[in-house]
């Protein structure tokens, strides 16, 4: 949605400043939410801040900066699925000041513009048979812009979205994907991959390290995921950026940055934009564009070789660890909250409403082209089955069943 005055809109922005949820904002400060939820402002007698609550809706109203003030002061008891570091209530409140609405739409914006102003008329073309791949490096200051754009059929027929069976989840890209810590059992190269501060289902900082050939590297990221699927843009956006270099110990983000994990400099994504736009239930098409600063020179062979493997093995290793889920610590986090992995850490119901959300939104997007000649009958069949099972999995959340 858009800002009702005349002013350019801007970029998705926090509207409780911890990154919960998502809207739009303008030079006029006016914030246009999105169709998932909305702020009420509660007064207490004993005057009380106001406190967050949420409520389905189908229209969206406006928030005004006194909620949003006062949603951000209370969002200090905003708890998290990862078990994450606790901060003392003056560290939070200047956590939460930084993570601002309007800091946080300056970056997503800053990140857009940069994106668009890539060039890759000079590109190398270090492309595989099933990815194209463009490089170009950058002297002054020496950075590599990177363009991947993949179909994933041509890598594998199928990928699954999201399987449940009995009100669990046995497989799928988007909870395999969510899961950030789990990314060992599965992406390329990963060693670890920390959650460091979840400001939302759709809204993190990440620490991954990766151990590639015999070097071991790390990087920081903020990640965010925007749904703009019923837009004109029809794809899922990821933003993403790193902290400036030498940021150690430093706060940024809501977070203190921790030490790089070896003597190599930590990998620093100036900018970078994932887009993701279904082509059917089990298959997409996906972009990438990131820019990623180059202090030390790496070998151009090292970062061809890094920017290759990550095209074309992604997705085939995404798809292949479908069939171990079941059984393996992936699946006692989804769905350990059915037995007696109870205790354990395991997917909260924040989180969980997310993956499904998300599913929904997908679905009723393909459904949406299901009239266009270029969905097959098999499409439609494929589209009828998972909304079914989702449609099954909403309404036994909603009864407690």
């Amino acid at each position: 949605e858009l800002c009702a005055c005349t002013a350019p809109t801007g970029a998705p922005i926090c509207k409780d400043g911890a990154g919960r949820t998502m809207g739009v904002a303008c030079s006029c400060q006016t914030v246009v939410e999105d169709q998932s939820t909305e702020l009420v402002s509660c007064a207490k007698p004993d005057g009380a801040t106001s406190e967050l609550k949420e409520k389905d809706r189908q229209e969206s109203p406006s928030v005004s900066d006194a909620s949003t003030k006062a949603a951000r002061e209370e969002s200090q008891a905003l708890s998290s699925s990862f078990h994450l570091e606790k901060v003392d209530t003056e560290k939070e409140e200047a956590i939460l000041e930084q993570l601002d609405g309007s800091d946080s739409t300056k970056m997503l914006s800053e990140i857009r513009k940069a994106i668009q102003e890539q060039d890759f008329s000079t590109a190398r073309d270090i492309s595989k048979p099933t990815a194209k791949v463009l490089c170009v490096h950058k002297t002054n200051p020496p950075s590599d812009l990177v363009l991947m754009s993949i179909t994933s059929k041509d890598q594998v027929p199928t990928i699954p979205l999201l399987e449940v069976k009995d009100d669990k989840i046995v497989c799928g890209t988007i909870p395999t994907i969510w899961a950030l810590p789990h990314w060992p059992m599965w992406f390329p190269f990963c060693e670890s991959n920390k959650v460091l501060r979840r400001l939302s289902p759709s809204c993190f900082v990440i620490n991954c390290t990766l151990k590639v050939l015999f070097l071991r590297i790390d990087f920081i990221l903020f990640v965010d995921i925007a749904d703009k699927l019923h837009t004109s843009e029809e794809c899922l956006e990821i933003l993403m950026r790193s902290p400036p270099p030498g940021s150690e110990g430093q706060q940024w983000m809501g977070v203190t940055i921790p030490p790089k994990c070896g003597s190599l400099p930590r990998i620093c994504l100036i900018n970078s934009a994932l887009r993701l736009k279904p082509t059917a239930m089990d298959q997409f098409q996906v972009d990438l564009q990131m820019e990623l600063d180059d202090p030390a020179g790496a070998p151009q062979w090292v970062k061809t070789f890094i920017f290759q493997q990550l095209a074309i093995r992604i997705i085939p290793e995404l798809c292949k660890f479908q069939s171990k889920i079941p059984g393996s610590a992936l699946d006692k986090f989804l769905n350990g909250r059915h037995g007696a992995d109870a205790g354990a850490e395991v997917i909260d119901q924040e989180g969980l409403d997310y993956i499904f959300n998300l599913q929904r939104s997908i679905e009723n997007y393909v459904t949406s082209k299901t009239s266009d000649s270029t969905w097959s009958s098999g499409d439609r069949a494929v589209i009828a089955q998972m909304h079914s099972q989702s449609q099954l999995k909403q309404d036994k959340s909603r009864t407690g069943s």
